[in-house]
């Protein structure tokens, strides 16, 4: 959506705009999602109708998966997209796994090996995984409870959502002449860590405009600039041009002399469609015990989820 168009005073002489900053991609320490939530599973068995594999992803600790009684199963989840993962919770039921790994994909194929252990204690482990995976893969090798198979209340995967294409980037940034719609020579395009001293420019009609890579269909393109006083201006854009106030209209909260420091986000469509809610705090209260079953032979009633 557009701001209403209108008239503002020209830039004050002593604002600056410091430390330009261009990201192709967010940062690594960019606070982690949910990626699981609600996704499409697939397990290798379950032990009845009553503990499907979605529940281990349905956000209720009061439901879960259990695998058929044998020691070899697997249980996955499909984040949707590729996405950067950064961590996995398993809220094990009283049938843990002694032993376990967790295996990254992109496409469902070729696996790669992120975590291992023999020594499962069971309870809520939360483990760090690195790597990139649309499928995270949990295989299950030794049972605790040899009489059973493994059950799990809850898997959560969590990590950035949706890592941005390499290809999804802003190409330049530039100060453009509000009058003539043409970027400020000697000032175009801006590349990172440009600091501008708008002194030079007093009395120019300035807006700051991105412009994307070659080649890339972004989604949206976010601008957060933040002065040294503590004021703040965020503005996401969903269609092109994007300004980081309006369309050759200066930005209201430049006209107040201070320091600024400017970081341009590109998007791509994949990526907002990616994105979860933030990651829940623990709960710290017990899940509900669990009455064990007699044992019973599952030889022959295996199904795929």
């Amino acid at each position: 959506m557009r701001f209403p168009r209108r008239g503002v005073s020209a830039l004050a002489a002593s604002t600056l705009i410091s430390a330009l900053v261009l990201l192709a991609a967010p940062h690594a320490n960019a606070a982690e999602t949910l990626l699981s939530a609600g996704r499409p599973v697939t397990a290798s068995s379950t032990e009845s109708s009553a503990v499907p594999a979605a529940a281990a992803v349905d956000g209720n600790t009061g439901t879960r998966w259990s695998s058929a009684f044998t020691a070899s199963q697997w249980f996955q989840v499909d984040l949707g997209a590729p996405a950067a993962v950064g961590h996995v919770a398993i809220d094990w039921e009283a049938a843990y796994a002694k032993a376990f790994s967790i295996q990254l994909s992109t496409d469902g194929v070729s696996y790669s090996t992120a975590y291992s252990t023999t020594a499962g204690v069971g309870g809520r482990p939360d483990v760090t995984v690195t790597g990139t995976a649309r499928y995270v893969k949990v295989l299950l090798t030794t049972r605790a409870l040899t009489a059973y198979g493994y059950s799990f209340w809850e898997l959560r995967v969590y990590g950035a959502a949706g890592p941005t294409p390499a290809k999804a980037g802003i190409g330049a940034l530039a100060l453009v002449n509000d009058l003539t719609h043409q970027p400020i020579l000697g000032l175009s395009p801006l590349v990172d860590g440009s600091v501008v001293d708008l002194t030079r420019l007093a009395g120019r009609n300035l807006s700051l405009r991105a412009t994307l890579a070659a080649g890339v269909a972004a989604g949206s393109v976010t601008f957060q600039l933040t002065g040294a006083k503590g004021t703040t201006l965020s503005r996401t854009e969903n269609t092109a041009p994007y300004f980081l106030c309006n369309d050759y209209v200066d930005c209201p909260l430049l006209a107040t002399p201070d320091t600024y420091t400017l970081t341009v986000q590109a998007y791509s469509a994949a990526d907002a469609a990616a994105r979860r809610p933030e990651r829940p705090r623990r709960s710290t209260s017990p899940s509900p015990p669990r009455r064990l079953p007699r044992p019973r032979s599952t030889s022959s009633t295996s199904a795929t989820v």
